[in-house]
């Protein structure tokens, strides 16, 4: 991931929901764009660091979703199993419908997806 993208996105804090990431691909696509909204992993650590990669504790049933607020503006984020996140009674929803609640267009997706290859 390109670490040193300086474009921000405003990300909303979307009210007990979680996103499903299936694939580690989609799972560092949105710590990607959750860093670019100045968010934090729970302990304040950067989301795109290499030691910070939590797909492979769940894998293909991890979940993201926004906590409580940061000091930097943006939220801090948390992960669980999908199973969790229902027991919790959050509402779990595809990469692509985060990306509509955000109002991320998929030009700036496709913008998002190029710079984390370079």
């Amino acid at each position: 991931m390109d670490a040193t993208s300086t474009r921000e996105i405003q990300i909303r804090h979307l009210e007990k929901t979680a996103v499903q990431v299936p694939t580690e691909e989609e799972f560092k696509e949105l710590m990607h764009v959750l860093y670019m909204g100045k968010c934090l992993w729970r302990n304040g650590t950067s989301l795109i660091s290499q030691d910070n990669n939590h797909w492979n504790c769940y894998e293909s049933d991890t979940c993201v979703a926004t906590d409580r607020p940061n000091k930097k503006g943006g939220a801090y984020v948390m992960y669980e199993s999908e199973f969790f996140c229902w027991e919790l009674g959050y509402k779990v929803i595809s990469l692509e419908d985060f990306y509509r609640e955000q109002e991320i267009t998929p030009q700036e997706v496709e913008e998002i997806r190029k710079s984390m290859s370079n």
